[in-house]
């Protein structure tokens, strides 16, 4: 019940900033599109934020993880505001963020933040949309390459476009909050 309520306050948060557009849009795969998802302007608003958080907060309790990976930008966005709101209800979840291109500068880190060491290698990666599942793939390969389990990864919005059932085929569980069509139809804008 919690979960629907929350879900549709978050809608409800969308049709109202006019997060869901049409027109011609170039997505991060190169693909083009009829609409765009803008996700970072939903998280920049605080009840929405909120909603959010508490939401995949909800999941991640369920899976017993140490940390929450964010890939950069929106899914590092997304794990630091998780990960405070955690702490809030009293879950100890650190957050780290990863970069799925090379950095030339400073310690040059691909993963940037905190996995705590220990026996329990579980975490749960984040970004803010998928579509392809491209970056989320390469996200996954990187930190699988550092010994790490993943147990789930999160979403706010699917755009149905084959990644959430590319992971889910490899075995991965996907959760998204919102999934395109199905979800926000009515809640398009120009």
């Amino acid at each position: 019940m919690k979960e629907l309520i929350l879900r549709e306050r978050l809608k409800e948060r969308i049709n109202t900033l006019g997060i869901l557009k049409q027109g011609n849009f170039v997505l991060s795969s190169g693909a083009r599109s009829g609409q765009y998802f803008d996700c970072k302007t939903l998280i920049g608003d605080p009840k929405s934020l909120e909603y959010i958080s508490l939401l995949l907060l909800d999941r991640i309790k369920q899976e017993s993880v140490v940390a929450v990976g964010g890939i950069v930008l929106g899914g590092a966005l997304l794990s630091t505001a998780l990960s405070a709101f955690a702490s809030l209800y009293w879950v100890d979840i650190t957050t780290f963020m990863i970069r799925t291109t090379n950095k030339f500068y400073g310690l040059q880190k691909v993963i940037e933040g905190t996995i705590p060491l220990g026996a329990n290698k579980k975490v749960a990666l984040i970004d803010d949309v998928i579509t392809t599942g491209k970056t989320i793939m390469k996200a996954v390969q990187i930190v699988e390459e550092r010994g790490y389990e993943i147990s789930l990864i999160l979403t706010v919005y699917d755009r149905n476009e084959g990644g959430s059932k590319k992971l889910k085929d490899m075995g991965y569980t996907f959760y998204s909050i919102l999934q395109n069509e199905s979800d926000l139809k009515p809640f398009y804008h120009d």
